[in-house]
């Protein structure tokens, strides 16, 4: 018997790698077109995230201020912790292009293994795949951090379920490092019964990973950094509501709400099945996980199309987990329609730039989801019984 042949029974009989195994055709076909996306015609405007992903750690080692404009090097700010400047280290040091597609990889690997965690069935595993694919594409070819994003929101979830609440936190710390609203995460241990544990973990990795800049620069100059960071992300929040349930309120009435408040209600919406001990079971927390990703999109006032990847993971894993009755086919119809149809390049583009992007349209069904959702884990006698009346 060959090595190779060995080599691969051994894997299938692990314990991670006989869940990840029967995906490795799809798995390798996905590695394969992140490569080719990511090594397609590149404009200027899908390649400069990654441009500023790469300069942020040169700026960092010469102690420039990372939060200022560098026309030479990319256009708009860097807008990540100085931790996430320093961890771009491992990109930024191969060629541009090399490194780009590097990160890319990096993403969808990550991705993967998150859907391998999943407690799915294989077929269900490559459905929900295929379910995000044309919003994972959509990250790919901006090179962009969403991919990793949901992973690591999906694994902290999937660590908990396995008692490894030190790990958990680990990846909840560097989610915060890598997009602020990352935090939120936590609430996906306020069930668990080490959340304690949990919590202390989430500080000691948190302030571990925020002085891991010292390497390079000088207490004051980092502390300089996060005051620059911070005041950057306050001016940001009042520039735009992207697609996101603000973005739905003014494209339907013409007015701009507040950010925050709506922001706030979202919150709360997120912690009522926490509050009211909602949460019993493992398929509760599977879509509990479900609602936080496409919570974490649809009230992020800077979501745009490349975030979506992040939503549509949790759409996916909220469907799964779900009864899968008619009114939930039917949803998963309308939103890969809404999601993804009608922002590619099959759909009319007149339509889609006068009415489907000013309307915020992309995030209609996955509100609607959320909402759905919340409602049949807080109510759910209520919900189900609409539902049956639907069919």
């Amino acid at each position: 018997m060959s090595f190779l042949k060995v080599t691969a029974m051994n894997w299938q009989r692990s314990k991670f790698w006989g869940q990840f195994w029967p995906l490795r055709k799809l798995s390798l076909f996905l590695i394969l077109l992140t490569i080719a996306v990511s090594l397609g015609p590149i404009h200027a405007d899908h390649y400069n995230n990654f441009l500023i992903f790469r300069a942020s750690f040169f700026h960092l080692l010469q102690g420039q201020n990372l939060y200022g404009l560098f026309p030479a090097d990319h256009f708009d700010y860097y807008k990540y912790s100085p931790t996430f400047a320093l961890l771009m280290a491992p990109w930024a040091l191969f060629p541009t292009a090399i490194g780009a597609v590097l990160w890319n990889l990096v993403g969808v690997l990550a991705m993967l293994l998150a859907v391998a965690g999943l407690p799915l069935g294989n077929k269900e595993k490559s459905l929900l795949i295929w379910m995000v694919l044309p919003e994972w594409i959509g990250s790919m070819q901006n090179f962009q951090s969403n991919c990793l994003m949901a992973a690591l929101v999906a694994g902290c979830a999937l660590l908990l379920e396995r008692n490894r609440v030190v790990w958990a936190a680990c990846l909840v710390a560097l989610a915060i490092h890598i997009k602020i609203f990352g935090v939120v995460a936590v609430v996906l241990a306020a069930t668990h019964p080490r959340r304690w544990v949990f919590a202390a973990a989430l500080v000691g990795w948190t302030l571990g990973l925020a002085i891991l800049p010292l390497v390079f620069l000088t207490s004051s100059q980092l502390l300089t950094e996060y005051g620059e960071w911070f005041h950057l992300l306050r001016w940001d929040n009042a520039q735009s509501v992207g697609y996101s349930v603000m973005g739905i309120w003014e494209g339907l009435t013409g007015q701009r709400l507040p950010n925050l408040p709506v922001q706030l209600a979202g919150a709360l919406g997120l912690c009522l099945p926490v509050v009211l001990q909602k949460i019993k079971t493992q398929q509760d927390r599977m879509i509990y996980l479900g609602q936080l990703l496409i919570w974490l999109v649809i009230f992020n006032h800077k979501s745009e199309s490349p975030t979506f990847v992040i939503a549509m993971f949790g759409f996916g894993i909220w469907y799964f987990f779900s009864p899968r009755g008619r009114p939930q086919k039917v949803m998963v119809f309308l939103t890969l329609l809404m999601v993804s149809v009608f922002f590619s390049d099959v759909f009319p583009k007149g339509i889609r730039n006068d009415y489907v992007e000013p309307l915020a349209m992309k995030a209609w069904p996955l509100f609607a989801t959320w909402l759905w959702s919340l409602g049949a884990m807080v109510w759910p006698a209520s919900v189900s019984n609409e539902c049956q009346s639907a069919v």
